[in-house]
């Protein structure tokens, strides 16, 4: 899959069901808006008036619906623009380049490389029982 194909789903995706998901409280809040704002009866035995409620179970459809769409809209379109204008950029000639060996860090391989031949030559007349004898610890009483 493009790379580009995969941001676009992925984070398109995870925009419209944040976006849905606070759609639904924004519906939530209209719809008791427009219950609180019905008229009250006259009396007991008037009819209610339903004018809200046809008005809320269709807030609460399309206010989550067209919030995830707008916004799985917006990331395609700015990751399509992040990718136009990224892919337009020349490459860096320092990048392209071998990378540059500091001063410190070739002296610091210099030293290890030293250090490590010295260990792989056996120093002359060197005994092979004395070098236990170092390592044993000793205990004065």
């Amino acid at each position: 899959m493009d790379p580009l194909l995969k941001r676009i789903l992925v984070n398109g995706t995870l925009t419209a069901v944040t976006l849905a998901v606070i759609g639904v409280g924004y519906a939530e809040l209209a719809g008791l808006f427009l219950a609180a704002k019905s008229p009250m009866r006259a009396t007991v035995d008037a009819p209610a008036v339903d004018d809200a409620d046809p008005m809320a179970s269709s807030l609460q459809t399309r206010v989550p619906l067209m919030m995830a769409a707008w916004g799985f809209l917006f990331i395609a379109l700015g990751e399509v623009f992040l990718h136009r204008f990224r892919r337009r950029r020349p490459p860096e000639a320092e990048s392209l380049s071998e990378p540059k060996v500091d001063a410190a860090t070739a002296l610091l391989e210099e030293i290890l490389a030293k250090v490590e031949a010295e260990r792989a030559t056996p120093a002359p007349g060197a005994d092979a029982s004395a070098a236990p004898a170092l390592q044993s610890p000793h205990v004065h009483t």
